[in-house]
């Protein structure tokens, strides 16, 4: 902090750092100002949106007791200096606080909608002004594969991997303070069987797998001995009606 004489009777601030509208987390701003007064310096302090006085003699960090009382939004920080006169000087700035990490919604699909052997996208809704970056996970976060946008379609390869049953996916998006947003997000997976026919082996001795050709049949050995007594039947109809036209 430089101080001089200047020809204004109140002390004169001038505040290189922070600079307007800047945005911060969780750690407090450093501040840098200059101050110049025609009389005798006396005392210089602070406050954050007209609270608690925070005496200062050298250039440094706001302190972060107060910083941390502030709730997320707009802050006004006001600087004070005085003379051995009681003449006062004041400036003030106002910065942004933000310690909340993005808000992530999934408005498609529903939970433990059921998918099955292609990938299933994901469409997301993401509440944050100052987005960085998105990504997904399937491992708890071991592996984390980042996306574009709004919907996001799960990598084939992964999903093909993965077994049937409760598939968790886990969503996060950061913003450029580095606050981290988490939304955790189920689906099912549900891949059908293939369904493979294979014939029987040749002749009378069965399929090789050792079964009958009744067992491949619904009902069995019913069904074949009903089949054959009809067959029969047919056939002595049919001598019968040959025998009477011959009488």
């Amino acid at each position: 902090m430089f101080l001089a004489k200047y020809s204004s009777v109140s002390p004169f601030i001038r505040i290189r750092e922070p600079i307007p509208n800047q945005l911060f987390g969780k750690k407090a701003p450093e501040f840098n100002v200059s101050i110049r007064c025609e009389g005798i310096f006396n005392s210089s302090w602070y406050t954050l949106n007209g609270g608690e006085l925070c005496t200062f003699e050298e250039n440094g960090t706001i302190d972060q007791t107060e910083w941390n009382k502030l709730n997320n939004g707009s802050v006004i920080i006001s600087f004070y200096a005085n003379d051995s006169e009681s003449n006062i000087g004041f400036r003030q700035i106002n910065v942004f606080k933000d310690t909340l990490g993005p808000l992530i919604e999934i408005t498609d699909p529903i939970p433990y909608a059921v998918f099955k052997e292609e990938a299933p996208s994901i469409s997301l809704n993401i509440e944050e002004h100052n987005l960085h970056k998105t990504w997904y996970s399937l491992d708890n976060g071991t592996n984390n594969h980042t996306f574009n946008g709004l919907t996001v379609t799960l990598n084939q390869s992964l999903w093909d991997d993965i077994p049937d049953g409760i598939v968790k996916i886990d969503f996060y998006a950061n913003d450029t303070l580095g606050n981290v947003g988490y939304k955790m997000f189920n689906v099912t997976k549900n891949v059908p069987d293939e369904v493979i026919s294979s014939p029987g082996g040749g002749g009378g001795g069965g399929g090789g797998d050792g079964s009958s050709d009744a067992d491949t049949i619904p009902f069995g050995n019913e069904f074949l001995i009903a089949t054959a007594i009809g067959i029969i039947v047919i056939i002595i109809h049919k001598k019968r009606k040959i025998i009477s036209k011959n009488i």
